[in-house]
């Protein structure tokens, strides 16, 4: 039997799902691979409310992030990035369509002061979207985010990076899992088979307004854009905390 504490947490998810304001002309971004967006309520992300990418392969979801943000600087303007930990090799960033100008990152001592940072940064309009770095973002946390991104009509992203198998509510409106997928390969001019396009696996894991689904998609070296290969709809299961370790192999982005 689960706990109290447990059963508050998802009570307290279902109850905060349910405020979210239904706004038929709410602004949103795409994320630019043309089946995501379809199953997005508003046609892509949308402003005034918190995402959530868990980040149980670390180069799979900062690809997948920088794709979504690249689409969101080019209608908006800059990206705040907050975090205690900053391990990038920021001129990869160019390869997803995202320059060096587009990201103001801030480096603090601790995740508290990143969340700080993170609200000021969501009473700003001068930015597309607010970053987190982060291992866990309680629902006190996250509930006090959303109230901010709602309010001034900004954009919260969080990435996750889960320590372990625990069970995660959230109050983000998406919640995406992105893992790496084994690529077809290249034949070369001597038979060798070369290392193909980068391959991922999109698990929308919640999805407000419509079913979770997965998706796999592979990035097109020469138009730098993702296209989709095949989607499936998952079982019901999929959201549970058994989908969040996904495999120990990393893939760079």
């Amino acid at each position: 039997m689960k706990d109290k504490q447990a059963i508050i947490d998802q009570l307290r998810e279902r109850i905060s799902a349910i405020e979210w304001p239904q706004d038929a002309a709410a602004t949103s971004y795409a994320v630019g691979i043309g089946e995501i967006d379809k199953a997005l309520k508003h046609g892509g992300v949308t402003a005034g409310s918190c995402h959530e990418i868990i980040c149980s392969q670390s180069g799979p979801a900062l690809g997948f992030l920088l794709y979504l943000l690249s689409s969101m600087t080019k209608i908006k303007g800059p990206v705040l990035w907050c975090s205690d930990n900053q391990e990038f090799y920021t001129p990869g960033f160019e390869k997803y369509g995202l320059k060096d100008a587009d990201v103001i990152f801030v480096e603090t001592n601790n995740q508290q002061q990143a969340l700080w940072a993170m609200e000021q940064g969501l009473v700003c309009d001068d930015f597309s979207a607010v970053v987190l770095n982060a291992k866990r973002v309680s629902l006190a946390q996250g509930r006090r985010l959303k109230l901010l991104a709602q309010k001034h009509g900004s954009t919260a992203v969080l990435m996750i990076k889960p320590e372990s198998l625990i069970d995660l509510p959230t109050i983000a409106k998406t919640r995406w899992l992105i893992t790496a997928e084994a690529s077809s390969g290249r034949p070369s001019r001597n038979g060798i088979k070369l290392v193909g396009q980068p391959r991922l696996k999109i698990n929308l894991l919640k999805n407000f307004g419509g079913p979770p689904l997965s998706w796999t998609v592979e990035f097109d070296d020469r138009t730098l854009r993702f296209h989709t290969l095949s989607r499936i709809l998952p079982s019901a299961n999929q959201d549970r905390p058994e989908s969040i370790n996904s495999g120990a192999r990393e893939r760079s982005a």
